[in-house]
């Protein structure tokens, strides 16, 4: 397996094209260029995966970081694991991704690892054939759209000007936060199974402002407290909770 973390090896995979499914390291909070990660995903995206992109802990992220995208990032079209980190014996992400969403394309498998996603998350699948696994990530100001297959662990989901996280695929979440989201905390078409989970704060005009969900939902240990549905008669079951 090569990584292609110096940044002459980087130009020269965007010239030759010549990268097979390798291990990567984003080495700068640049929005472009050699060792950033949308250089990187260009690179990834020009060959089958699947792929492993981490960021160094040194440089520019010695004491993690943040990158501010200013514009889109490419879809991720092949299979590929990003991978942030945290200083030990902490539960904070050293690493934000900010400005982008995260668009996850069919027919791939994905995972995102401790990090913090200032945008949304989309697995954008229409035929059921993408599976994205998210664990230990905050995702803020943007939710997750999943139309194919979804684990969520340990992550929490928080001020998304939709909903939180909305479904029409199949999802499980366990030990998840989902908190004070604009149009529904989570919104299901789909199955989904959520276990040990919070669902607080989220509000929508109709019912369901915790969870809606016109598919197949099972629930384990969760808490579903303080959401308001301003056009409900109640915030109770009736298509939501």
């Amino acid at each position: 397996m090569k990584t292609y973390a110096h940044h002459g090896l980087l130009i020269a995979a965007l010239l030759t094209g010549s990268v097979q499914a390798a291990n990567y390291t984003v080495t700068t909070a640049f929005d472009s260029g050699p060792g950033s990660l949308r250089a990187i995903l260009t690179v990834a995206n020009g060959v089958a995966g699947p792929h492993s992109i981490c960021f160094t802990n040194t440089g520019y992220f010695s004491a993690g970081g943040t990158i501010n995208l200013t514009s889109e990032l490419p879809a991720i079209v092949q299979s590929t694991t990003i991978t942030g980190w945290r200083n030990a014996g902490s539960s904070a992400n050293a690493i934000t991704i900010s400005g982008s969403r995260l668009v996850f394309a069919g027919g791939t498998t994905n995972s995102l690892q401790q990090l913090n996603i200032n945008n949304s998350v989309d697995n954008y699948s229409v035929d059921n054939s993408g599976t994205l696994t998210v664990g230990g990530c905050a995702i803020g100001g943007g939710g997750i759209v999943s139309r194919s297959a979804l684990q969520l662990l340990s992550s929490s989901v928080s001020s998304s000007p939709g909903a939180g996280i909305w479904n029409s695929g199949n999802a499980t979440l366990n030990d998840v936060s989902v908190s004070s989201c604009a149009d529904h905390g989570i919104y299901s078409q789909g199955t989904m199974a959520v276990a040990n989970s919070l669902i607080v704060g989220n509000r929508t005009s109709a019912q369901g402002a915790g969870i809606y969900s016109s598919g197949s939902l099972q629930l384990t240990g969760c808490q579903i407290v303080g959401n308001t549905a301003t056009n409900a008669a109640t915030d109770g079951i009736g298509g939501g909770l």
